[in-house]
């Protein structure tokens, strides 16, 4: 044949000269790979898109197992925290009764003693010995009673009504409670602007605020107050009602921090935390239309910023909802504070 004898320097011209069916053939295979490239791309592509999708659909099925299994064990802990709230609950009743007759009588009893005793070693000092030992039962008594009264507003949900709160009166108590373990820890600076009230539950805001500084406590290392420092400051715009607790302590690391307000989630010691407290702040703010920021660096620090809204809550949000639900579900990752 003709396009046989064609030489390697003659190519063009010899593929000139070939057959027309030769010529077709070529031009044929050439046309045939041609159309095959964006096939076989459509086809890859496809396959990538439906392995996207499955992938999506495996984790949502993961992410719905595992918010049905916290659902499952946070009802589960509501059942045990009102049982055991139910069963302390009423000897505590006897126990404070009792120890609040005591001192309503101390100082008539006391007065008895020393004018029969006086003979037998009564002194003024073992008198004030006294005094403080019920003074002391009946604090321990009341803490108690507070926790046991949490308990139960955790299983069950509050029903204190909402009305006008006043955030630096909350933020203030909080402070009184928790001061036997912050002065250890860190020097407390105090920052209470003038805010307006906010309408809300206070016994909910007060959980927040008390939570919010026991976190900041445990990221504080022991031992050293002059090198710690815990700042509470509030402060309030046209639009939002502010609460900022800031500690100097070990920070949270990055892979943590998108996870922090998951309930159960906690890098505490065994016996310090079930990892509730921030998963409680979270949902308590969101019911109050609001919500929390979190920024922390590890070795430097951790800040956290409540925003309650004034006047209307914010788009989308309905103040109270879910306060009375027995657990409110899994929050979304933390917000980025703003800058």
């Amino acid at each position: 044949m003709l396009g046989m004898g064609v030489g390697a320097s003659g190519g063009a011209e010899g593929l000139r000269e070939a057959p027309g069916w030769m010529l077709a053939l070529v031009l044929g295979c050439l046309g045939a790979a041609l159309m095959a490239v964006p096939v076989g791309w459509r086809l890859a592509r496809r396959r990538r898109e439906q392995v996207a999708l499955e992938l999506a659909r495996a984790e949502a099925h993961h992410r719905r197992q595992v918010e049905q299994a916290t659902a499952e064990r946070l009802e589960s802990l509501g059942t045990l925290a009102m049982g055991l709230a139910h069963e302390v609950n009423n000897p505590l009743s006897y126990v404070l009764a009792n120890l609040r007759a005591l001192e309503d009588e101390l100082p008539e009893l006391c007065e008895l003693l020393e004018a029969l005793g006086v003979e037998r070693g009564w002194t003024e000092e073992r008198r004030k010995e006294l005094e403080s030992c019920v003074l002391e039962s009946l604090e321990g008594a009341e803490r108690v009673h507070t926790v046991i009264r949490g308990m139960k507003t955790y299983a069950v949900g509050s029903v204190e009504p909402w009305r006008p709160v006043d955030l630096n009166e909350v933020v203030s108590s909080s402070l009184k409670l928790k001061r036997e373990v912050l002065e250890p820890r860190a020097r407390v600076v105090v920052e209470l602007g003038e805010v307006p009230r906010v309408e809300g539950n206070r016994g909910r805001l007060s959980q927040v605020a008390q939570h919010l500084l026991e976190n900041a406590v445990q990221a504080l290392e022991p031992g050293e107050p002059g090198h710690n420092e815990v700042v509470v400051r509030t402060w309030a715009d046209e639009a939002w009602l502010r609460l900022e607790v800031r500690d100097t302590g070990r920070g949270i690391s990055p892979e943590d921090l998108a996870h922090v307000f998951e309930p159960f989630f906690t890098r505490k010691q065994v016996g310090q935390g079930m990892g509730l407290g921030l998963w409680l702040c979270h949902n308590v703010v969101r019911a109050h239309g609001g919500h929390i920021e979190v920024e922390s660096t590890l070795a430097m620090g951790t800040r956290f910023v409540v925003h309650l809204p004034l006047g209307s809550p914010a788009p989308g949000r309905t103040r109270g909802e879910g306060l009375q639900n027995k657990h409110l579900g899994v929050p979304q990752s933390p917000l980025p504070l703003e800058k």
